[in-house]
């Protein structure tokens, strides 16, 4: 955006330096002739009658005849400065400009705003090592620099990956002013990312998403940022605040979920899938469930667990590894004919990696049932695989002396 130059404020404070005196040339350096003042005048006229174009004109003819007058053609050049800025011409309001300040012939006031001007212009026309090269000198002599100012000075460092110098503009720009943009906490953010100093990005983030709470970008980088700084205790409880402000979707409550179990925290993982789950907030899709189960497991929720595996073996009829892992589940809690049920699933897939644990497993079903001369067949079937063969062979030890036993 075109920088805004108070134009009419400017040529007014032109003119006042002529004053009374501008007859009087000869006694004053900083008084203009009196026919270079009655043409300022005139252009002043047609400016603000919006015939910038004839003004310009005006303007132009007159500095050939004022050469030798160092005052006169710097107030013109000044004057012309505007115009070309009016007609959006900036790279001839530029060059005006430059030709008034260092013409020297200028008061110190005018010539320090014109600084800033020059600044603001060459940035427009990313000019940056000379927009600084002018917005340097104004700094030094201005007293109270505002928000506006650290502003500019900012975006030309970071237009410049000067990064470190960008930061105390940008500290500077918000304690100066009463309602700080939104996008500059972000520069100073950025700057401060693009430094590694990450725990003043994180004080920085802690603030805005006090001015923002609603903004979910900013609990996000929040929670990066920590987890950057190695501070995952307090990435997960910023996660949590976010999640209780329903800020999260559904990709990020499950990260939620996986940073619970990261921090051993499975029952609270847990619970919220379940929840999560129960809105509807999350879709009952089978990698959702497994993290579902594998939460309730590490949480010692078996019951949840086995409920969680039995869904998911309905989802993926054909992954018996569900049904195993219920089956497990079910045998070590001694119930033995639902265990007896997912077992047949699972023998029947035909190809499993652990079919000989499976096929065990079916035995000691079969034999707490009192069904053993059906145990025998399957821990006969569990012979036949390394895994399972050892225990395999004592059960069929131990089966058929039961049956001698009985048979006598």
């Amino acid at each position: 955006m075109k920088p805004n130059i108070p134009k009419q404020f400017l040529i007014a404070l032109c003119l006042m330096l002529a004053g009374i005196g501008c007859i009087h040339a000869e006694d004053d350096e900083k008084a203009l002739q009196e026919s270079t003042y009655k043409v300022l005048s005139k252009a002043q006229e047609e400016m603000n009658q919006g015939d910038n174009r004839a003004a310009l004109v005006r303007l132009q003819k007159l500095l050939p005849d004022i050469s030798d007058l160092n005052y006169d053609t710097a107030v013109v050049l000044q004057t012309m400065g505007y115009v070309y800025h009016a007609l959006d011409d900036i790279d001839n309001a530029l060059s005006a400009f430059i030709k008034s300040v260092e013409s020297g012939a200028l008061p110190a006031d005018v010539n320090h705003d014109l600084h800033f001007t020059i600044a603001q212009l060459a940035v427009y026309k990313g000019d940056y090592s000379g927009g600084l090269e002018y917005l340097k000198k104004w700094f030094a002599d201005e007293p109270l620099p505002g928000a506006d100012a650290h502003l500019l000075a900012a975006n030309i460092y970071l237009q410049s990956d000067d990064y470190t110098s960008a930061i105390p503009h940008l500290k500077d720009a918000i304690k100066k002013s009463e309602k700080p943009s939104r996008n500059w906490y972000e520069m100073l953010l950025f700057a401060y990312i693009q430094t590694d100093r990450l725990k003043s990005a994180a004080a920085l983030l802690e603030t805005m998403i006090v001015r923002y709470p609603s903004e979910k970008n900013f609990w996000l980088h929040l929670v990066s940022v920590y987890q950057q700084s190695g501070e995952e205790r307090k990435a997960l409880a910023v996660s949590e605040l976010a999640h209780s402000k329903g800020l999260l979707n559904a990709d990020e409550i499950l990260t939620l979920a996986r940073n619970y179990l990261y921090h051993q925290m499975p029952y609270k993982a847990g619970k919220l899938l379940s929840e999560e789950l129960d809105s509807g907030t999350l879709e009952e899709i089978p990698e959702t469930l497994k993290l579902l189960a594998n939460s309730w497991l590490a949480a010692q929720e078996y019951d949840r667990a086995i409920e969680t595996l039995n869904t998911l073996s309905m989802k993926e009829p054909d992954e018996p590894v569900h049904a195993f892992r219920m089956a497990r589940l079910l045998v070590e809690q001694q119930q033995w004919k639902r265990a007896m049920e997912a077992l047949k699933h699972v023998v029947n897939a035909g190809n499993f990696e652990q079919m000989g644990e499976a096929w065990l497993m079916m035995g000691m079903c079969q034999y707490e049932l009192n069904e053993k001369k059906a145990s025998l067949v399957s821990f006969n079937k569990a012979l036949g695989h390394q895994q399972s063969r050892e225990q395999a062979r004592w059960w069929l030890q131990q089966i058929n002396e039961e049956l001698e036993d009985t048979d006598v």
